[in-house]
């Protein structure tokens, strides 16, 4: 695979690469009691692989990137913010980003940011 998951890999061709259908069967997904009662104060997941040896290798909780728990410096968000935004015009995405600091100004509204997210009809 490609080293990392982002927009281009969870749609369109993405999906339909040989290599992501070979392991798409091989994966299930269940939800834990242990680690939604911890939920909304803690945001984590485990990761359980069987090997076709046999062997098992778990990671045991780990928190979600960007919460709480497990910062991110802000110019790695920044970075995460253009690639899960990057099918809008850059000029719209930068709009997007610069409105984020705006929010905190006392005669912000909602509604400046709701009009970059949603663009004219």
């Amino acid at each position: 695979m490609n080293g990392h998951v982002g927009p281009d890999q969870i749609t369109g061709a993405g999906l339909a690469d040989p290599a992501v259908a070979a392991v798409v069967d091989k994966i299930s997904v269940r939800e834990d009691p242990r680690i939604s009662a911890m939920f909304p104060m803690h945001r984590c997941s485990q990761i359980r692989v069987m090997l076709t040896d046999g062997r098992v290798i778990e990671t045991g909780d780990v928190h979600a990137r960007g919460g709480p728990e497990a910062l991110m410096p802000s110019d790695e968000v920044e970075a995460k913010f253009h690639v899960m935004a990057a099918c809008l015009p850059e000029e719209r995405r930068g709009a997007i980003w610069a409105m984020r600091a705006r929010l905190l100004a006392p005669d912000a509204t909602f509604k400046e940011l709701l009009d970059l997210i949603h663009g004219a009809p």
